[in-house]
């Protein structure tokens, strides 16, 4: 599997609706000032090493208002870490 690095990634930025908008270096460096509470990896990682068992629900819906209510009701049931995938119909505003 082929990964890309955020660096390609700017190659296709630019092709989204709001791509031109984004200064790649300065959202990487807003990522990396983010307390190890609020990065992802981080959280997996700690989980990792308690060997506690992460779960993430696949969900998703076409309305952001209903995608708050899907998130929302996980979290009622104790699910905080949540990954989000956009898909191309979400990124194609379709």
């Amino acid at each position: 599997m082929r990964m890309c690095s955020w660096r390609s990634a700017r190659r296709c930025s630019p092709s989204g609706p709001t791509g031109k908008e984004v200064d790649l270096e300065e959202a990487v460096a807003y990522q990396k000032a983010l307390p190890d509470s609020r990065r992802f990896h981080k959280i997996l990682q700690r989980f990792h090493e308690e060997k506690k068992l992460t779960l993430f629900p696949r969900q998703g819906t076409p309305l952001v208002e209903d995608e708050i209510a899907l998130i929302r009701s996980l979290n009622d049931l104790g699910i905080y870490l949540i990954p989000f995938t956009t898909d191309s119909y979400t990124a194609t505003c379709s």
